[in-house]
């Protein structure tokens, strides 16, 4: 799990690191889930291979909350461990399996507005981190509202940043209304090419990531102490959109392809957050 984030996740593996031994194997093993089940797309050149890929995650996922024996599979076989018996988390870890593979089955469907793109990122992310919470015990209302606007914030976050590897597989996953106001040349977009269109798209998506993560936030400031780490992973996806900001929000910008593990001022920021109890 450790290596799956680390080479896939690498926010994420950056703020899990400043959680306590305890939470930081749950942090690890709920996010290299979410690696592998990104992974299958990526791997997949066909939708239809993808799905049936899928396929196999769904039914570990119904053993897992059925409490029957799991594959042997090196993360499968640790999510008992952050289940356990409660039917909420069993419910949360079957939503993420859900809202990823309906990406790769209704992909046209997930992307035609914005409003689909944040409902399948809070799908996803923000379930990932309600899972996270859950096996932690921190099920306060405020706490579970602002990890449903950073999943929301993060997930739009990381689909701006993912442009780049998505045009190499001929994919462009942003919103259909935008595209379509904006008039988006799609084939350009797959060539790797910024564009005035593109960027009052780009703009569009991350002016709606930023006013969720800043409401999660404004959130963050008000919590006790002991909650507050869940909630690092606004850092990076703030400082990106700063960057992409910096760079006229044209996605392709070179700059803006860095590696949060030898991003010095990003760790810092981490570490201060984590530190202060401020991001």
């Amino acid at each position: 799990c450790v290596e799956t984030v680390r080479t896939n996740d690498r926010w994420h593996f950056l703020c899990s690191t400043f959680l306590s031994p305890e939470r930081r194997a749950n942090s690890l093993i709920v996010h290299a889930l979410n690696c592998e089940l990104d992974q299958i797309s990526a791997k997949s050149t066909k939708a239809r291979f993808s799905s049936l890929k899928f396929k196999w995650w769904v039914d570990a996922v119904a053993k897992v909350a059925g409490g029957d024996a799991v594959p042997n599979h090196p993360v499968v076989s640790l999510l008992p461990r952050v289940v356990g018996d409660s039917r909420t988390r069993k419910f949360l870890l079957n939503k993420v399996v859900q809202a990823k593979l309906e990406l790769v089955e209704k992909p046209l469907r997930v992307c035609k507005t914005l409003e689909s793109v944040e409902e399948n990122a809070e799908g996803t992310y923000s379930s990932l981190y309600y899972l996270l919470l859950e096996s932690s015990g921190a099920r306060q209302p405020e706490v579970l509202d602002a990890a449903s606007h950073m999943g929301k914030g993060v997930g739009l976050a990381l689909l701006l940043k993912s442009i780049p590897q998505d045009a190499l597989k001929d994919k462009v996953l942003l919103p259909s209304d935008l595209c379509r106001d904006a008039k988006v040349n799609y084939g350009s977009v797959t060539a790797g090419y910024n564009s005035d269109e593109l960027s009052e798209v780009v703009y569009r998506v991350a002016t709606r990531a930023k006013h969720h993560l800043d409401e999660s936030r404004r959130a963050h400031n008000s919590l006790c102490g002991d909650a507050k780490p869940f909630l690092l992973p606004l850092i990076p996806a703030l400082r990106y959109l700063e960057r992409l900001e910096r760079a006229e929000f044209a996605p392709f910008t070179q700059s803006l392809h860095d590696d949060a593990l030898s991003d010095l001022k990003l760790k810092f920021s981490v570490a201060w957050g984590n530190f202060s109890g401020k991001v």
